[in-house]
């Protein structure tokens, strides 16, 4: 089945509050986020990488995507936006991924 204008039209806006949402919530849990879910690292990877113990790097990537949800709720301007963007966090991190050009 081929996209709906509508439902385009919906991802768009998940987006535009998403990178909206990035913007508020502090650099390193930007950063941490980018990894973990852009980057596709596991989290003892990150660990290594920010050399900090692994359940460290857990919490932080835990207390990132509340600090991402907090901000989402703050500035989504309907209900249904709000929910369908916090509902498909994983799937639009996969999907920029996805879109991302091969390193």
């Amino acid at each position: 089945l081929q996209p709906t204008p509508s439902s385009i039209l919906a991802r768009e806006r998940e987006t535009q509050l998403l990178l909206q949402a990035l913007r508020q919530i502090p650099l390193e849990s930007q950063v941490l986020l980018e990894l973990y879910y852009w980057e596709n690292l596991p989290a003892r990877e990150v660990a290594d990488i920010l050399q900090v113990p692994e359940g460290t790097v857990r919490t932080r990537l835990r207390r990132a995507k509340q600090l991402l949800g907090q901000a989402i709720t703050r500035i989504a301007d309907s209900h249904e936006l709000l929910a369908s963007t916090l509902s498909g966090l994983d799937a639009w991190a996969l999907r920029v991924r996805d879109e991302l050009p091969p390193r």
